[in-house]
């Protein structure tokens, strides 16, 4: 079943991270990356799931990458994220921003009509974007 949902109610699903650690931080096929929140199953993957394909920034005080960084660079920086906990999730102009303990990951909206982005939960829903509004798809 899929819904649309509004700004507000896709920053409370996503609350629920604010609970769980990154547990793991991994670069896919090119530049997409991955953050595994809570535990890891027997497969690798976390609770929750965020996967980003395009149109990301992380920055820190040392750092910033993009989508077009070094695929090195990208995998020394998400190796540092380990361990570290979402602060907040908010929406800024036309960016989703997750602020974690010391960097910041922003995903471009209007680039979120071809989905460039989802959440996970293993099994039970997901959260993404479709024509510019928020989606919540949960299994029937």
């Amino acid at each position: 079943m899929q819904k649309q949902i509004s700004i507000n109610q896709a920053i409370e699903h996503f609350s629920i991270l604010k609970k769980l650690p990154i547990s793991r931080a991994w670069r896919g096929y090119g530049s997409s990356i991955f953050f595994e929140f809570g535990k890891i199953d027997d497969k690798g993957a976390g609770d929750y799931t965020l996967a980003v394909s395009n149109n990301w920034w992380l920055k820190s005080s040392a750092l910033s990458l993009d989508a077009g960084s070094s695929f090195s660079e990208i995998d020394n920086f998400l190796q540092k994220l380990m361990s570290m906990s979402l602060q907040d999730v908010s929406v800024v102009d036309d960016k989703l921003l997750f602020t974690f303990d010391n960097c910041e990951l922003k995903i471009i909206l209007n680039s979120m009509e071809n989905n460039g982005w989802s959440l996970n939960k293993i099994e039970e829903a997901f959260l993404t974007t479709s024509g510019g509004s928020f989606i919540l798809e949960k299994e029937d």
